[in-house]
């Protein structure tokens, strides 16, 4: 259990400084002004659950078009997991990623 704790530590630090790296040379940005702007959160729960039934229904048809005997939610995951690796890591990896997530 505690390995996990380490493992997400390491995985926030490393996310941090790379964030650190990507935003250091802004200049001066006023974070409490950007967070004080005024946000309509309907339209962001709409885009979040826009998002979350575009993923379930790809889950669905990958579920019904390729494999019939894997529940829809693990496909889910899998199809999540795929698609937020495609847009970190280079040259599609995510769509192999996906596949060995499914079995």
């Amino acid at each position: 259990m505690r390995g996990k704790y380490i493992q997400l530590a390491v995985g926030i630090a490393i996310t941090c400084l790379f964030l650190f790296l990507a935003y250091r040379n802004l200049g001066n940005v006023n974070i409490a002004r950007l967070l004080r702007y005024p946000v309509d959160y309907f339209y962001v729960l709409l885009a979040v659950f826009a998002f979350a039934a575009s993923q379930w229904f790809r889950a669905l048809s990958w579920t019904r078009g390729f494999a019939p005997d894997i529940p829809v939610r693990k496909m889910f995951a899998s199809v999540c997991m795929g698609n937020g690796s495609n847009m970190l890591l280079p040259f599609r990896m995510g769509e192999a990623i996906r596949v060995m997530t499914i079995g």
